[in-house]
């Protein structure tokens, strides 16, 4: 143990223990960790110069719950260096939970899908309690701030967030907007449909697509007009997925549809004949 390179091994033995253990033996874990003083290692590491080491470092105290780090983890926040920077959004969320969120508050860099996912599985099994910064991070210059909050939305349910999330609709990111429409249809408000719908008339063909995926599940009869209408005057592409609402969204959808191919089989009757196929899978 007096060799560097021996109590690094243990130490990433213990690592590895705690990632998969819990309760008495994850405590017991800790309790070795710092009495065999390898807690000094990892403290050690935060002063390198080798951007590498700083996030072992980081997450080596994390990992090893030892909240007394926290400050000086968070002096790392801002480095040049993106894997360190994660690091350090992880450890905030893994000690702090919901309040370690605050990093987002004013941040410029970005924010990567896989970070953003990652940052998601953190908080999955902890108790949830309030974001009262949630419509800050909605108005945020940063367009990545502005996605990870759309999906904290999604997840938990925060209708609270309903004007600040229809602000985002208007965001001039495709992806903000696709994620806004994703966060408003798990809201239980009356107004979503007419919200999708006139989103629908000024989106992107992708974010269209995106909108009628939604409609499925919560179209009503109010709606039938607008989707005939649309399966008109739509492109191929656009009309087979406007079919697709009107047969999963209405009982007689699919006879509507066939009227349509009967009528005009040139231009419907090949989309009849797919939705058909796709619903009788």
């Amino acid at each position: 143990m007096k060799k560097k390179i021996n109590r690094q091994i243990v130490i990433d033995q213990l690592v590895t223990a705690k990632k998969n253990l819990m309760g008495d033996a994850a405590k017991n874990i800790i309790s070795l960790y710092k009495q065999l003083h390898l807690v000094n290692d990892s403290f050690s590491k935060l002063n390198s110069r080798k951007w590498y080491k700083i996030a072992l470092g980081i997450q080596e105290l994390y990992i090893m719950e030892q909240r007394e780090a926290l400050q000086l983890i968070e002096k790392y926040a801002g480095h040049k260096n993106e894997l360190v920077r994660t690091e350090v959004q992880i450890a905030l969320v893994n000690l702090l939970g919901f309040n370690g969120l605050h990093f987002l508050d004013g941040l410029s860099s970005p924010i990567s899908s896989w970070q953003q996912a990652r940052l998601l599985e953190e908080l999955r099994p902890m108790d949830m309690c309030d974001m009262p910064r949630l419509n800050l991070w909605l108005h945020s210059h940063n367009k990545d701030v502005i996605m990870f909050a759309l999906k904290l939305v999604e997840v938990y349910y925060e209708a609270e967030a309903y004007e600040a999330v229809l602000t985002c609709l208007r965001h001039p990111d495709e992806g903000v907007r696709r994620q806004a429409v994703n966060s408003i249809a798990r809201m239980a408000k009356v107004s979503i449909i007419a919200v999708l719908i006139a989103q629908y008339k000024c989106e992107s063909p992708r974010n269209k697509k995106n909108i009628l995926f939604h409609l499925e599940g919560i179209a009503t009869d109010s709606e039938l007009t607008f989707l005939l209408t649309e399966l008109k005057e739509e492109k191929n592409t656009a009309r087979l997925d406007v079919a697709r609402v009107i047969a999963m969204a209405y009982p007689n959808g699919l006879q509507l549809l066939a009227e349509k191919a009967n009528e005009t089989p040139l231009l419907y009757g090949n989309i009849y004949l797919h939705i058909k196929r796709e619903l009788t899978l």
